[in-house]
């Protein structure tokens, strides 16, 4: 009896691996199909269950099962790492010469507006960019005595002047502000605008992406932020929440399309309890005239469901 339920309970265990080996495939097929995308921005957590269940096997006398879970996992791993290494740079030893900050809020998270906006007046960040930014609509003019500099919410510096969605908050003059979207019929804001940083002009572009579920309308997103990047000259700082691991093809190829880098390490941002172990779908990106000096998870998520961001810059003269 006892052995029965030992073969039955390690068959199990290596048809869950082999479920999770076929959801990871269809996440390689190349389609704009919501589920498709879903699973392509989780291969790298289900290739980590595959060598779970690899690990789990072998004290179960089932090392041939167990081997071909592990290479199957192994292999989702190593394309993963080589498809970020081209768009991702080491961390640079040098001093910043901007601090930012992002943060998608969360718009029904009104009980903690106010502790966000005392976090941001006492942050030494030269730039934030909010998403789902509604809860610090009502203490802007708090704010404002340590960022004098807004976009995205102010008469016009908006279409139609929606105000609650993408917002920049700047110590540093915000010029050349433009509100749009990425593409027709978005939801989000997309805002670029450019800083001087120690005599450099800087772009910035803060964005919102639909989630993978509106397919084929996120990957237009995509396809509107390279545009935008690539019609921007000089350097560019890219962020926001972007709805996608930096692997999702999409993604990648929107950042190998428009020159834009990553940190070697992205914290997981999405959902909070699980820390780094959670998806990385909020990001910094730099054009790669521009280096990471560091970049971390903020300490405290103040009631929202994603965990902000914190990057230190280097601007060369």
């Amino acid at each position: 009896m006892q052995r029965a339920l030992f073969s039955e309970f390690r068959g199990a265990l290596f048809a869950v691996g082999l479920i999770i080996a076929g959801l990871i495939a269809c996440g390689f097929v190349p389609a704009d199909d919501p589920v498709l995308m879903i699973l392509d921005n989780l291969r790298l957590h289900l290739a980590a269950l595959l060598v779970v269940i690899a690990v789990m096997l072998l004290p179960l006398r089932a090392v041939l099962r167990a081997l071909f879970l592990l290479v199957v996992g192994l292999f989702v791993f190593g394309t993963i790492v080589l498809g970020l290494l081209s768009v991702s740079r080491p961390i640079s030893s040098a001093s910043p010469n901007l601090e930012l900050i992002a943060f998608n809020v969360l718009n029904s998270n009104a009980e903690n507006g106010q502790a966000i906006a005392a976090f941001l007046e006492k942050s030494s960040a030269d730039v934030v960019v909010l998403d789902e930014s509604r809860p610090v609509v009502p203490h802007l003019d708090q704010l404002a005595g340590v960022y004098p500099f807004r976009a995205g919410c102010s008469e016009g510096a908006t279409d139609g002047g929606r105000c609650g969605d993408v917002l920049v908050l700047s110590k540093l003059p915000l010029q050349e502000v433009t509100v749009t979207r990425l593409s027709p019929g978005s939801m989000h804001q997309a805002i670029t605008a450019h800083v001087e940083i120690d005599g450099v002009r800087v772009n910035l572009v803060a964005v919102h992406l639909l989630r993978p579920y509106f397919a084929d309308a996120q990957i237009r997103e995509f396809d509107g932020l390279k545009r935008i990047v690539s019609s921007l000259d000089g350097p560019a700082i890219v962020v926001g929440d972007f709805n996608s691991a930096a692997w999702f093809r999409p993604f990648l190829a929107t950042m190998k399309g428009s020159g834009l880098i990553r940190a070697p390490f992205e914290p997981g941002t999405w959902p909070v309890g699980l820390g780094d172990l959670g998806m990385p779908i909020d990001h910094v990106l730099l054009s790669k005239d521009l280096a990471f000096t560091s970049l971390s998870a903020l300490g405290d998520h103040f009631g929202s469901n994603h965990r902000g961001l914190a990057a230190g810059i280097a601007v060369a003269r």
